[in-house]
Parts: structure tokens; C-alpha cells; sequence
């Protein structure tokens, strides 16, 4: 297959590059300098605030995006995974969840 070697996970991290492990990184540092997780009060507080777009206005911006966009750059966008590994990751997954 082409393309760089990657772990295929929820977020798309290349092995190889300026982003090479950008997710096995330690947030020990950040955590010793003050950084803390929210609470989970402070989540809830914090969902009571926050509000979503309409799914069909983000469809309709992303399309009229990608039309705006050269042919060249429709071919090489450099994020996710290519066809090829998509069709391979699809059949595998298929064949491991067969209903007998």
C-alpha cells in the first residue's frame, strides 16, 4: 500500500514526519506546571453553555468548500486514509463480524 505508515485509530497519527507520535506523548509536564482535567461539574456547566450548528448547514459549508477547491487539491489532501487502505480496513472488518 502507498502512503505513510500509520496506526489506524480514531485519530489519524503518521508514524513517520513532524507529527510522528503526537498522541504517546506525556502530559506529565503540562500536569506539573497546573493543568487540570475538568470536573465533571464543570463539564455539565459548561454543556448548559454550549450550542450546535445544524448538521445540514456544516454539510452545506463543506461542500461548497470542496467545490471551491482546484482539482489538484481534491487529489491531495493529506488526511485520512487512502482508498486503498479504506477498502482493506472495510473487508478485514467485514470478515472478523460475518453473521454465520
Amino acid at each position: 500500500m502507498s502512503g505513510p505508515k500509520c496506526r489506524l485509530s480514531s485519530v489519524w497519527n503518521p508514524e513517520e514526519g513532524e507529527t510522528a507520535g503526537a498522541d504517546r506523548r506525556s502530559n506529565e509536564r503540562a500536569m506539573s506546571a497546573g493543568l487540570t482535567y475538568l470536573t465533571y461539574l464543570t463539564y455539565l456547566t459548561y454543556l448548559t453553555y454550549l450550542t450546535y450548528r445544524p448538521l445540514a448547514g456544516t454539510v452545506d459549508d463543506t461542500l461548497a468548500w470542496w467545490e471551491k477547491l482546484p482539482e489538484a487539491g481534491k487529489t491531495t489532501l493529506k488526511i485520512g486514509i487512502s482508498r486503498e487502505r479504506e477498502a482493506a480496513v472495510l473487508m478485514r472488518w467485514a470478515s472478523l463480524h460475518a453473521v454465520s
